[in-house]
């Protein structure tokens, strides 16, 4: 089971890491993203074809952090948001279902 507030203070480490080595526009697609999601978590019903764009999104953005963070930082950040990680895959797996 994953806590909602370790996920939101997750995602806040996440989108902090984001705004610092990205663009703000990324940050603001990654808001959008991460409430799609949970809105489409917490009511299965409303999963569709853009689910997995907004999973996307969010491995795109570990992908760009990835090239723009040292090894050691983006080792951290990944150990740091496991919970994420979790939650992505949880839904990865339902909307497999539907």
């Amino acid at each position: 089971m994953i806590s909602i507030e370790l996920l939101r203070i997750e995602f806040n480490y996440l989108k902090r890491c984001a705004e610092l080595n990205l663009s703000k526009n990324i940050c603001k697609s990654l808001d959008e993203s991460f409430m799609i999601l949970l809105t489409d978590f917490i009511l299965p019903c409303h999963y569709s074809h853009d689910t997995q764009n907004h999973i996307n999104a969010f491995e795109n953005i570990y992908a760009l952090l990835k090239n723009s963070l040292t090894e050691e930082y983006y080792s951290h950040l990944i150990n740091d948001t496991t919970n994420i990680q979790k939650f992505l895959k949880k839904i990865e797996f339902e909307i497999s279902k539907y």
